[in-house]
């Protein structure tokens, strides 16, 4: 089984359990948040403890969990990926042959098998409407 191609999901294996995007990611939102800027970042992190990494970078960190079924991610996959992994292409994929480690308490869970992606907005805008955005 090979690895996937660079910059696609090579970047999930679980050697040192911080997959690079989570690691960059985390220190780059720590650096735009000590000048004002309110980071909104989106991760395919499978591993909690990368999650939690970048939790810690950041004064305010509000996870959201796109929960899904495996097989509802399948559908959506234009792209073959699933496919690919199921065939041995990709190793280390989520959701095939590594399991997305859930946390217990996410501050936002979207339903996206459930939900449209405008209601899935409203509902992370809302919410940071309410806990991070300082209007006045």
């Amino acid at each position: 089984m090979k690895a996937p191609p660079l910059g696609l999901f090579c970047l999930w294996m679980p050697e040192g359990r911080y997959p690079l995007e989570s690691r960059f990611g985390g220190c780059f939102k720590k650096r735009l948040e000590k000048n004002g800027i309110i980071v909104v970042a989106s991760f395919v992190s499978p591993y909690l403890d990368s999650r939690e990494f970048a939790r810690s970078q950041a004064t305010n960190f509000v996870e959201v969990y796109m929960k899904s079924s495996v097989g509802a991610c399948e559908n959506r996959d234009d792209q073959g990926h699933y496919l690919k992994a199921r065939q041995g292409e990709f190793s280390y994929f989520p959701g095939v042959d590594v399991d997305y480690e859930k946390r217990n308490n996410p501050e936002i869970v979207v339903d996206i098998d459930e939900t449209t992606p405008d209601q899935a907005a409203e509902q992370i805008v809302e919410y940071l409407r309410r806990h991070v955005i300082n209007d006045g």
